[in-house]
């Protein structure tokens, strides 16, 4: 009886056909794809600060995928953490994307420079995916080429009208490898030779010092707003317009503000200790990690485990002891909700961590969770109406 599995010896042999390479003069007078890509779950937040940042005041669609790829290619650094390369963590989930884009230095492999540019360019609405394949060291068309497992290569792919998908490499040369800085040589202390005094000198004869003359110093009364009137008034109405302008972002942080109180002030002990899981969940919704309405809490604390692998014990913690504050005989006391509260605020504040300034700002003032809830809310309401209106005796 013979064995099921490749022996030594046996091969495959598969004719290829090479995609077309069309140049960026074709490229940049056309639009991206439209059609509608798979919905992403808990993508790291830096991806869209990041996107933002790399493709800056880029103009045109073509423009806008060049500077992403030439930022991720240019600035950053190959390794696959193979011996003799600089150590870099293995995998591509939200953690390892947020150390990649995040760190001072960004070092990493293809797969995961092509998942990083795949995210950003999503968050930036391209239609974008990523491609696994074989880069051959050598080919030629019409000629038998030996491919081998150290070929697979990961690219992105991004559609454009009339053309299709288009490849892009973000991945820097692996020949791109970061260095230590350069010391600075220390210094050599050179021998000190004492020099005689100078020779003395005359005193020159200096004309007598004498004390100016006291200025007026009186001014008119108007003076004062004849030279800085216009300034003040400049500065009130742009002081006005930029308040305009942060008008909604203060009212996005009054409202979750009012919210977070609400939560933990009103209620019983058991109700101000769900009032605080759901303050967790409302902050990993302004961080894009989608939760599941109707799901127990240590269902939802699975989906924050994932989206924030550092607090996968304390989400848990918090599940559980939410869970035997509204199930349990026993009432919690003031100390345990208060206890309860302060690890909330902690744990949110440690969701921040990886972000930058500008993530933070964006996760701070994201109305995102306000709509979610809002939603949500409207959703009831209308299933309690259609209720309401089935239990209504015919007329």
């Amino acid at each position: 009886m013979s064995s099921i599995g490749l022996g030594k010896g046996d091969a495959y042999t598969a004719k290829v056909l090479f995609p077309q390479k069309p140049s960026d003069e074709q490229l940049a007078d056309l639009d991206f794809e439209q059609f509608r890509m798979p919905q992403l779950a808990n993508v790291p937040a830096i991806a869209g600060a990041k996107a933002a940042e790399f493709t800056g005041s880029a103009r045109g669609d073509l423009q806008r995928v060049r500077s992403i790829e030439a930022m991720l290619s240019g600035t950053g650094y190959f390794s696959n953490g193979t011996e003799g390369q600089v150590p870099s963590l293995s995998g591509h989930g939200a953690g390892r994307i947020t150390s990649l884009l995040d760190a001072e230095q960004m070092i990493g492999d293809d797969e995961q420079y092509a998942v990083a540019m795949a995210l950003m360019a999503r968050e930036q609405g391209i239609p974008a995916r990523v491609v696994m394949g074989f880069y051959p060291e050598k080919y030629a068309p019409q000629e038998t080429v030996e491919i081998k497992g150290s070929d697979v290569h990961a690219w992105v792919e991004i559609a454009f009208e009339d053309i299709g998908w288009v490849v892009f490499n973000p991945t820097p040369d692996e020949d791109e490898q970061p260095t230590p800085p350069e010391q600075e040589p220390k210094a050599v202390p050179q021998p000190q030779v004492l020099q005689p005094p100078p020779p003395g000198q005359e005193e020159a004869d200096l004309p007598p010092q004498t004390a100016p003359e006291p200025q007026e110093v009186e001014e008119e009364p108007q003076t004062f707003w004849e030279r800085w009137g216009q300034v003040i008034i400049i500065a009130g109405i742009s002081l006005g317009s930029v308040l305009l302008l942060l008008s909604p972002l203060l009212l996005v942080a009054l409202l979750k503000l009012r919210r977070r109180k609400k939560r933990a002030k009103n209620g019983t002990n058991g109700e101000r200790m769900s009032g605080g899981w759901q303050e967790m969940l409302s902050h990993a919704t302004d961080h894009r990690i989608a939760t599941l309405n109707g799901a127990t809490r240590r269902e939802n604390a699975s989906v924050l485990a994932d989206g924030f692998p550092a607090l996968a014990l304390p989400v848990q913690s918090l599940a559980q002891r939410a869970d035997a504050a509204n199930f349990s005989n026993e009432e919690p006391t003031d100390e345990q909700v208060k206890k309860y509260w302060e690890d909330v605020i902690a744990h949110t504040q440690n969701m921040q961590e990886p972000l930058g300034f500008f993530g933070k700002m964006r996760v701070k003032y994201s109305p995102r969770s306000l709509i979610h809830e809002l939603a949500a809310k409207t959703a009831t309401t209308a299933r309690t109406l259609q209720r309401k209106n089935r239990s209504k005796p015919w007329q």
